[in-house]
């Protein structure tokens, strides 16, 4: 087989598909000119788009699976769905840098630790965190709105007033700039008064004098007279003291009240809130995040916030989230085709790893089977599951390297070649 069994379109066609599959965090299915390839690529592990579905419900969902295994590309495609869903909204946060954006250097916290009625380093957490947290929520609301109105928002326009748009993006930056104000209420429950009394001396001199003269023809008598006063005067006055204490706050509720009540001018009565790399988190910061955020949020915010949490298998904490009101998704195979039946399961996990990598090759390279031997496809599929276990990213990687193997010196795909990518990946 030569070289020129492929041409430059196709060689091309399947080094961008690999190189889409190995994305990781939240790089975007996107072309080079900015427009979303979500919907055109997604493939979900379940029939009926189970998965994607489910991002759709009204519910706090947990999608769990490790690195790879799809994660942010079910939060694209719910994301992308929820632009035309009517009465809804959604905001992507990366807890992580969030979190990180909150912190204060240990050394300063170590002198304000010997400062007399300053605020613990619990509290100073919990207040940092409050403040960056709804940052963070605004400035994505703001950014998707935009976005989803230059995309698919003139059909809600025709039901709201354009001032109703820009009264909102004026009240979320009042929002983002009231974030940054601090608060402060008097917490003191009682006021004790000291009195000290003060006293106050002055001293007067008051001076009175008289010059008489009497002249006669004879004599001559000068009578003079020089009067001195001294008045010591003396003031009391009480000077009334006391210490009003006042204590630094971030209302939480408030802000969520405020958010509410201009999302629904435009009619949106339902805020998702994506949040990202929750179990990138220490253990510590991951059970601060739940306490102080996502369980109140979830439990008090009048059904106005939904949160998808993308996490880990194992490395999750609920906090006070009650579980049975929440979906779980679970990305990893196990979970998702069961095991009572390993080969029904294998089987599933198969046909996913074939419908993954044919919707890439189809759309980049309009062309699937041409890049496999063709006598030993059946087993190209399944020996490319064994060897990534259906993981996007791990499937990405083992394509890449058939490609600077096999491909680009106009050899197709086979077995032998899938090993030899396997063990360099």
């Amino acid at each position: 087989m030569t070289d020129d069994t492929f041409t430059k379109e196709q060689l091309d066609g399947f080094h961008t598909a690999a190189q889409s599959l190995k994305l990781y965090r939240r790089a975007e299915l996107e072309t080079e000119d900015g427009v979303s390839l979500i919907e055109k690529l997604y493939v979900d592990p379940l029939p009926n788009e189970h998965i994607y579905q489910t991002m759709l419900k009204a519910n706090t969902t947990f999608i769990m699976g490790r690195k790879g295994t799809g994660k942010s590309t079910v939060f694209q495609r719910a994301r992308r769905g929820l632009r035309t869903a009517p009465g809804s909204t959604s905001a992507y946060v990366d807890i992580k840098t969030v979190y990180e954006s909150s912190q204060v250097d240990g050394a300063l916290f170590e002198r304000l630790r010997r400062i007399d009625n300053s605020l613990s380093g619990d509290s100073l957490k919990q207040l940092l965190l409050y403040q960056a947290f709804i940052k963070a929520v605004i400035t994505a609301i703001r950014d998707e709105l935009r976005e989803t109105i230059r995309i698919s928002f003139w059909d809600r326009l025709k039901r709201s007033r354009l001032q109703s748009i820009d009264e909102l993006f004026e009240g979320l930056d009042d929002l983002l700039a009231d974030a940054d104000v601090e608060h402060y209420i008097s917490v003191t429950g009682l006021k004790a008064v000291s009195s000290t009394q003060k006293r106050q001396a002055e001293s007067e001199i008051s001076q009175a004098s008289s010059l008489g003269a009497s002249v006669g023809l004879q004599s001559a008598a000068v009578r003079a007279t020089i009067g001195a006063e001294a008045v010591d005067k003396t003031s009391m006055a009480e000077e009334d003291k006391f210490a009003d204490i006042l204590m630094r706050t971030f209302n939480m509720k408030e802000y969520i009240t405020r958010l509410k009540n201009l999302l629904q001018g435009i009619s949106i009565t339902r805020l998702f809130v994506f949040v990202d790399d929750f179990s990138e988190l220490p253990e510590s910061a991951m059970k601060l995040v739940v306490d102080t955020l996502l369980a109140p949020l979830n439990n008090w915010s009048e059904e106005l916030i939904k949160f998808k949490v993308a996490a880990y298998p194992g490395r999750v904490y609920y906090g006070s989230i009650d579980r049975t009101k929440i979906d779980e998704i679970n990305l990893d195979l196990y979970s998702l085709y069961g095991t009572s039946d390993v080969a029904a399961m294998e089987e599933k996990a198969i046909d996913f790893t074939r419908r993954l990598v044919e919707k890439r090759l189809d759309y980049y390279c309009g062309n699937t089977s041409s890049f496999f031997a063709e006598q030993s496809a059946e087993d190209i599929w399944r020996l490319l599951f064994y060897a990534t276990m259906a993981n996007p990213r791990n499937l990405g990687y083992i394509l890449f390297y058939v490609f600077e193997s096999n491909l680009i010196y106009g050899r197709p795909v086979t077995t032998t070649s899938i090993r030899d990518a396997a063990r360099r990946y």
